[in-house]
């Protein structure tokens, strides 16, 4: 079966509302067994400050939606049903944009592996069920 666009690894997606939160999808929909069905990382992007987990720091245009430097805040990484986010995609309460390339991927995956701010329940389920970190 195809996953939708928001449940592909690198899409990009914002919750709507008086906030557009910015987060890139980590990994393909994976059978949680904890949480009893498919569920993706995803990830918070969140503008420079002066506190930055510089695991991964973003240059504006490095992507078509990041227009200033940003940083991957790791320390918000949190798990997503794929259903409940596709089926938010469909009523509108959470927008889509281009997925980010393969290099930029690959810079925010190695991110996991090296910040220190990554709960340790994140990394076991990207290690355990996702098999993107070691």
């Amino acid at each position: 079966m195809t996953q939708p666009l928001i449940a592909r690894k690198g899409t990009f997606f914002w919750l709507t509302g008086p906030v557009d939160h910015l987060h890139i999808i980590v990994n393909n929909p994976v059978f949680c067994p904890e949480a009893g069905h498919e569920v993706v990382v995803a990830v918070n992007i969140t503008s420079m400050t002066a506190r930055h987990d510089p695991a991964c720091v973003l240059e504006a245009g490095c992507h078509s939606f990041i227009t200033h430097q940003s940083y991957v805040f790791y320390r918000d990484a949190s798990t997503f049903s794929a259903t409940k986010l596709a089926t938010g995609v469909a009523s509108g309460e959470i927008r889509t944009h281009d997925a980010v390339d393969e290099t930029l991927y690959e810079r925010i995956l190695e991110g996991f592996r090296t910040s220190e701010f990554v709960k340790p329940r994140i990394k076991r389920f990207l290690r355990n069920h996702a098999k993107l970190i070691d």
